[in-house]
C-alpha cells in the first residue's frame, strides 16, 4: 500500500474515533470556525512538546477534515 494511502487511512480512522468519542455530526456542527482553529492549535502546540508528533499531526488532519465537513453541511 502506498505511503500516502496509509496516512489518509489513519486520518479516516481518527475521524471515526472522534465521532465515536464526541457524538458525530450533531456535536461537530455546533462548532464555529474559531473553535476548529482552537482545537487544531491545541494539537499543534503539542507537536513541539511531545515525542509523538506523527499522532498529533494525524489528529490535526482529522480535525481539519471535520471542520471542512461541517462547513460543507452549512453551505
Amino acid at each position: 500500500m502506498d505511503q500516502q494511502v496509509r496516512v489518509i487511512a489513519k486520518v479516516i480512522q481518527e475521524r471515526k474515533n472522534q465521532d465515536r468519542k464526541w457524538g458525530g455530526t450533531e456535536h461537530v456542527d455546533q462548532h464555529t470556525d474559531l473553535d476548529w482553529l482552537s482545537f487544531i492549535d491545541k494539537y499543534a502546540s503539542r507537536v513541539v512538546w511531545c515525542r509523538d508528533a506523527r499522532d498529533n499531526f494525524i489528529k490535526i488532519a482529522a480535525l481539519a477534515v471535520a471542520a471542512v465537513e461541517s462547513i460543507d453541511r452549512r453551505t
